[in-house]
């Protein structure tokens, strides 16, 4: 439930609510831009010369793929991290979820680490069973997490303690 004050009276009074998500959480929901779909397809099915050429081109982003492989050859010299760099969706813009490959980190820890019992050897794929990387999302700081959260769970007018 969600505690609501009642911004359109004179005196103050609470109502209680069966909604389990805010009207701007629903409004979250869909897509904000007309191109956002398509861009997901863009995401899902991209273009590549050599292995995609059927594949969909993101025109709605500025996006500098044409140097990736200069950029690959110049990050990974000379005690670059290597293995950070090593693969290319790195360079570019990817799911607004995270890294899938960090993602998939995530998953295996917590799935290891909270899961398993003590003794137990859980195998990556094990773990990925037992947490999807697809219920994971990485963001820039907990500020930002938090603010995500309560914009999609509160309405205008809605307190939390």
């Amino acid at each position: 439930k969600i505690q609501k004050h009642n911004e359109n009276k004179s005196h103050s009074s609470s109502t209680d609510t069966n909604r389990t998500i805010s009207i701007r959480g629903v409004a979250a929901l869909s897509p904000p831009l007309s191109y956002l779909n398509n861009f997901f397809k863009c995401l899902e099915d991209p273009y590549d010369s050599q292995e995609n050429q059927r594949g969909y081109i993101a025109l709605c982003v500025a996006e500098n793929k044409l140097v990736i492989d200069l950029l690959g050859e110049r990050l990974m010299q000379h005690g670059t991290a290597i293995t950070a760099f090593s693969d290319s969706s790195v360079y570019s813009y990817g799911s607004f979820l995270g890294l899938p490959v960090a993602r998939e980190a995530i998953a295996y820890f917590l799935a290891k680490n909270f899961l398993a019992s003590h003794d137990a050897v859980m195998t990556p794929e094990e773990a990925l069973e037992s947490i999807s990387p697809n219920h994971i999302a990485i963001g820039a700081g907990a500020a930002s997490l938090i603010n995500h959260l309560f914009y999609i769970l509160g309405d205008k007018g809605d307190c939390c303690l």
